[in-house]
């Protein structure tokens, strides 16, 4: 499948609207969005965070996280690994589960 921008009209798939060209960055269209919703203190990095917690805690492997990351080291993917009591009480109980 062939990806097009929203207007059909630029070879770019998200092309500024006032110049044509594309969009490098969208920290403005981020902050405006979280200020409209009324959201103080999120940076776009912690959706990347929110994104790979997401992935691990729902049971995706951390190789495949890493990679939808774009990562090459498992080590910086492991930054996003954020356990808590029940998912350590859980993983315990999956031996349990085993027997």
């Amino acid at each position: 499948m062939k990806l097009r921008s929203r207007n059909g009209q630029s070879p770019y798939i998200f092309p500024n609207p006032r110049t044509g060209r594309p969009l490098i960055t969208i920290k403005t269209a981020f902050n405006a969005a979280c200020r409209r919703a009324g959201i103080h203190g999120l940076r776009f990095h912690d959706l990347r965070r929110t994104f790979a917690t997401h992935l691990l805690h729902r049971g995706a492997d951390i190789e495949t996280v890493r990679d939808l990351l774009g990562y090459h080291s498992i080590v910086m993917t492991e930054r996003y690994l954020h356990t808590n009591e029940d998912r350590k009480k859980r993983a315990v109980e999956l031996l349990e589960k085993a027997n």
